[in-house]
């Protein structure tokens, strides 16, 4: 990947084990800043039926490269995994939900944590 920026990466469409997938990043001025990146996907065969995009997760970090980085690893990991547990199954379906994560420093939530960031990043972002 020498010399191309992670924003030229995430304009194309790569695949994993028949799943398609992109990742579209997000740059957020909130304190601290940092770059999130979301992975959007098709299963295999989906797009062929006209299925709509699904969303797997977001990753926080502090550039976009380690971001991407991130949601890609868990993605893989998640299809490789229900690739295993589906030996010999064509259709391998949806890969499971990754853990949420917190939006600003990327620490996975609890129950008791708001819908997209952790009880202490609330906090310090002046929330309630």
């Amino acid at each position: 990947m020498s010399g191309q920026s992670a924003e030229a990466r995430t304009a194309a469409m790569f695949t994993h084990e028949g799943y398609r997938y992109t990742v579209v990043l997000i740059a957020n001025g909130a304190v601290p800043k940092t770059t999130e990146a979301d992975l959007w996907y098709y299963p295999p065969g989906a797009q062929a039926n006209g299925s709509t995009w699904k969303y797997f997760g977001r990753r926080s970090a502090g550039g976009p490269a380690e971001a991407r980085d991130q949601v890609e690893r868990d993605f893989k990991a998640s299809v490789d995994a229900q690739a295993e547990a589906n030996t010999g199954d064509q259709d391998l379906g949806p890969p499971p939900a990754a853990p949420d994560r917190c939006r600003r420093c990327g620490k996975p939530l609890t129950r008791n944590d708001l819908e997209d960031e952790c009880e202490a990043c609330h906090r310090a972002g002046g929330g309630a």
